[in-house]
């Protein structure tokens, strides 16, 4: 029901992924334009079924998405593939907004 992707290299905004997602049968889009290009997204089959809690691109290589759907929160990201040390830094600050997720607080956590 649910899809997360990254390297979304062919898609320049929103709308043009909406479609793509509406053309593959689902109904939930969110885009986040990376600045590297290398740009991540997240599909949901139904239509309001998710809301989009927050975006950021500051201290990412390709940013991040956090989607809610019902009682789920989804982290969308692409890793930097540059060096181990950026990566850990990464992913300590999405496991401090799982953590944040879990906790309640709201998008101004990112």
């Amino acid at each position: 029901d649910y899809a997360s992707l990254n390297e979304l290299n062919g898609f320049a905004n929103q709308s043009e992924f909406e479609a793509w997602g509406w053309r593959h049968g689902f109904g939930g889009a969110f885009f986040l334009p990376a600045p590297s290009g290398f740009h991540v997204g997240f599909l949901a089959r139904a239509a309001g079924a998710c809301s989009l809690e927050a975006r950021a691109t500051q201290g990412f290589a390709h940013g991040v998405l956090r989607v809610r759907c019902g009682s789920s929160t989804f982290l969308v990201t692409h890793l930097t593939p540059f060096d181990a040390a950026s990566r850990a830094h990464e992913a300590t600050k999405i496991a401090r907004m799982a953590w944040d997720a879990v906790r309640g607080r709201g998008p101004d956590a990112l």
